[in-house]
């Protein structure tokens, strides 16, 4: 939608608009605020007629122009079904999850939102965005409808929502038949929804774009209020991150948009309750309170408020309060809702005596304190911090019996519909081990119902059955021919994504023993020479097994000896019987147990292995060609640092290998490896002469580490100067070819790694450079870049404004940039968060560019969805020997 130069006629700006501007959301370029006024402005004659033109009208004013439509498929997961909806802000589809119904779930449908091309082409950024709107995932309410995710395919940006069976408020307050509701149905919708905006406020979201068409009212008569904060986040990320390339976004709907909206000033919860009383307004007597002119013109024209009348005069002037646009609004949700819901107090007749009034009021008091409280408390059972919810639950068990009586049975619907509300959305992703977790933490409460027992019974018996489906995959695929293995290798990841996501399925993976079944396997391919799924077979180990090293190594000799031995006999290729392979593998395993017990003598093997009737055989051969390989594998893996396995093994194939290959220097003695990294350099990092690096190849050295102080609890141990650089993981992904990234500016640091690029980047390094590398320990992290809290630290790359100036921050730098702490850790803070390992789990520390100076510090951590992966990056502590 081009920006509006002069007034335009209603005429022209019903055939310019071509929606019902009472329902649709407009997204346009930021220009003057009154000219985005004109253009929004309309009448209900423009409402009527353009009802009938709502698919050739929403084209014309978003300017849609995607490919993606019915028929296509998301992500290769979300196929689109059929459409929902079309609004300013993009289309919604009814789709089905592919990847849900692959692995036999019942219901694998959703809802999912495809925003508008002009919005997906601004030039702002895509992370920005997306941080902004994942803020609304963490909002859990039973009146709120549930959003799974915010993705983008290429230049397409979607969210996946809940699915709800029901039709949008706008379908119903659109009807020519429609004449208002009655009050009771209009108290349920101001107590639903306020309830749902009150929740959102008290987290810190504005909606900034209510209206009735992002209300669902579901076929049981309960409404849902969808898109939380999405309108805001398209305009202030545009704002912010557009750098210029093109105007900020505005997405609003002018006859719900507040003046403080319409003036593009900071959203703000009355903006909500503006367009709040709109909606209650229309509900209740079909009449917009300006008659459909923006609060703007209202105000600028001094328009008297057309509100709607109720029986109850403290309805109406709550309705008055949160619609007025001369006065600024005093009022929360929560204080809007307790006025219009409150019930109506009948005047005595004759004035009480003053002593009884000043009873009452003392009553009164007491009474509002109480349920103040109560209102904390219940807030408090509905936060998702884990530490308030715990303490939410001691105060619930420490009240008396008949106060606890009394409070869970005031609370139940809230509280029983919140909790269904969050098992219901972790079901919908098939996540049933957090689902029925949800349920056992209401159960606590409410023991005795009905409803959470039948969701509680539904969800395990859902579950059950998805494992039995597991099982049954998982079986098939191992079971499968050498000819099918390949093709069924890729639906392994989405299992043992699903297996993580029941109860007891950490016991169902140790079941399964899929790390001894891809060996074996990788084992049998390269003996029958099936190099295409031997790379298969690989790849799917480093994604299941990223941090085993055995796979790689396998992989990697198993390439040097493809390219030396090529075209000899130590391959079959066209070999696929089965039964021999088993046989093969049956011979590995005794030799193992030999070699264990020192009975198997090399001479035997050797005459063995030369005999004719091995020698001449198809199987003897790729027996005799992997012999080799098998003892220079098996030595190595037994002779790796932090090997579980006894040295005994290890020695007892080094001599095997000695006395079958005395030529091979492999098996001989060698010279102890030099560490350049000296203990005694420990905390002199900051003098060049006190720092050391390994070498990953002739010619490439690896990265600059200096060499930690041990102190009580830890080690000494060398960490990396520098934060990874784009040009070290450059020289990674060209020399290891497994990773595909552009790398605009080499000289910056590394961002946007997740953690398994992480450690598979620690594996590299340590695989070329002979010391193992790992990601930091936390504690071992806090102590390399605190220098053991002996100094404040001097430089940082955390985000410092001075008013709208930007002082530091916002833009990464090179990790070599700033000083460095009193041991030589340079960019402890800031820059990017940098990947640490926990008790449980891992996490990012430090902070990064976008991180507030004020929460810039060594005790920084983000753990789980907190962890925002474009800023995250790499520093490896490096053992000593």
């Amino acid at each position: 939608m081009s920006d509006v130069k002069e007034p335009l006629a209603e005429n022209e700006l019903d055939r310019t608009i071509a929606i019902n501007p009472i329902d649709k959301t407009v997204v346009v370029p930021a220009t003057v605020s009154n000219e985005r006024t004109v253009a929004l402005a309309g009448d209900s004659t423009a409402q009527e007629r353009t009802l009938n033109a709502h698919e050739e009208s929403i084209t014309k004013c978003t300017s849609v122009d995607s490919v993606i439509g019915l028929g296509a498929t998301l992500k290769d997961r979300f196929f689109l079904d059929s459409v929902l909806g079309v609004g300013g802000m993009g289309t919604v589809y009814r789709a089905k999850d592919l990847r849900q119904e692959e692995v036999g779930e019942k219901d694998p449908w959703l809802a999912i939102k495809i925003l508008n091309s002009n919005i997906s082409q601004h030039a702002f950024s895509w992370g920005a965005l997306q941080r902004e709107c994942k803020k609304t995932q963490l909002l859990s309410h039973p009146n709120i409808v549930s959003v799974f995710d915010f993705d983008r395919d290429g230049d397409t940006l979607f969210m996946s929502m809940e699915l709800l069976d029901g039709v949008p408020l706008d379908e119903v307050i659109n009807k020519p038949s429609f004449s208002g509701w009655p009050q009771e149905k209009i108290d349920k919708l101001v107590s639903q929804v306020g309830g749902a905006l009150t929740y959102a406020h008290s987290q810190g979201i504005v909606h900034s774009d209510l209206k009735p068409s992002n209300i669902f009212l579901t076929k049981g008569g309960d409404f849902k209020v969808y898109d939380f904060g999405i309108a805001r986040a398209v305009h202030d990320v545009s704002a912010g991150d557009a750098g210029g390339k093109d105007e900020p976004l505005v997405a609003l709907t002018p006859a719900y948009a507040s003046v403080g909206m319409l003036r593009d000033e900071k959203a703000t919860p009355a903006d909500d309750l503006y367009a709040f009383g709109c909606v209650i307004n229309i509900a209740a007597s079909a009449e917009h309170p300006y008659r459909r002119k923006t609060a703007l013109e209202a105000l600028e024209s001094n328009m008297r408020l057309a509100s709607a009348k109720f029986s109850d005069l403290h309805k109406s002037d709550a309705l008055d309060a949160i619609l007025s646009v001369s006065e600024p609004l005093e009022l929360s949700a929560q204080q809007f809702m307790d006025r219009f819901l409150v019930k109506p107090k009948r005047s005595p007749i004759y004035a009480a005596l003053g002593g009884a009034l000043f009873l009452l009021l003392i009553t009164f008091v007491g009474i509002y304190l109480l349920g103040h409280s109560e209102r904390v408390l219940l807030s408090d059972l509905q936060s998702e911090d884990r530490e308030l919810f715990a303490k939410a639950i001691d105060a619930v068990d420490t009240m008396a019996e008949e106060e606890r009586d009394q409070f869970l049975e005031s609370s139940s619907g809230e509280l029983i519909g919140y909790f269904e509300s969050r098992a219901k959305r972790f079901s919908a992703g098939a996540d049933y081990f957090s689902a029925l977790r949800v349920v056992r933490e209401v159960q606590g409460l409410y023991p005795d119902s009905m409803r959470i027992s039948a969701l509680s019974q539904q969800l395990t018996l859902k579950q059950n059955s998805m494992r039995e489906r597991l099982i049954e995959r998982v079986r098939s695929i191992k079971s499968s021919a050498s000819q099918q293995l390949n093709d069924r290798l890729q639906e392994l990841p989405n299992l043992l994504e699903s297996a993580r996501k029941i109860e007891g399925g950490k016991e169902l993976l140790q079941q399964w023993a899929l790390d001894l079944w891809l060996a074996r396997k990788m084992s049998e391919s390269i003996y029958v020479g099936d190099a295409e799924l031997v790379s298969s077979l690989f790849q799917l180990a480093e994604e299941i097994f990223p941090s085993d090293e055995r796979f790689m190594r396998i992989y990697q000799e198993y390439q040097s000896s493809s390219a030396g031995d090529t075209g000899s006999d130590n391959t079959v290729s066209n070999w696929h019987n089965l039964e021999e392979i088993d046989q093969l593998w049956a011979a590995h395993e005794v030799g193992v147990q030999s070699i264990r017990s020192n009975s198997w003598a090399a001479a035997d093997s050797m005459q063995f292995l030369n005999s004719p009737a091995v020698s001449t055989s198809a199987w003897g051969r790729a027996l005799k060609g992997g012999m080799r390989a098998f003892v220079e594998r098996q030595y190595d893996l037994y002779t790796q640092p932090g090997s579980t396995n006894d040295r005994v093994v290890a020695k007892a194939y080094k001599s095997l290998g000695h006395q079958m290959y005395p030529d091979e220097g492999l098996f001989q003695t060698q010279k102890r490896i030099v560490d350049p990294c000296q203990s005694w350099w420990a905390g002199k990092g900051r003098l060049d002469r006190y720092q050391c690096r390994d070498s990953i190849t002739s010619r490439l050295k690896g990265p600059l580490l200096v060499v930690i102080p041990r102190k009580i609890g830890l080690r000494s141990f060398a960490i990396m100067r520098y934060e990874v650089s784009n040009n070290l993981y450059k020289r990674y992904c060209e020399l290891y070819k497994r990773c595909n990234r552009r790398f605009i500016d080499k000289s910056l640091v590394l961002s946007g790694v997740d953690i398994r690029e992480a450690k598979r980047f620690a594996q590299w390094v340590t695989t070329m450079t002979g010391f193992v590398y790992r990601l930091p320990r936390l504690e071992e992290w806090r102590h390399a870049v605190s220098a053991n809290g002996t100094q404040q630290i001097n430089d940082h790359n955390c985000l410092l404004t001075h008013g709208n100036k930007v002082i530091r921050g916002m833009e990464l730098r090179k990790p070599t940039k700033g000083s460095a702490n009193a041991w030589g850790v340079k960019n402890g803070l800031g820059n990017v968060s940098e990947w640490v390992v926990l008790d449980r789990g891992v996490g990012v520390s430090g902070g990064n560019a976008m991180t507030p100076l004020a929460d810039c510090r060594i005790s920084h951590l983000d753990v789980g969805e907190k962890i925002e992966r474009e800023m995250a990056g790499i520093r490896l502590v490096r053992e000593l020997r």
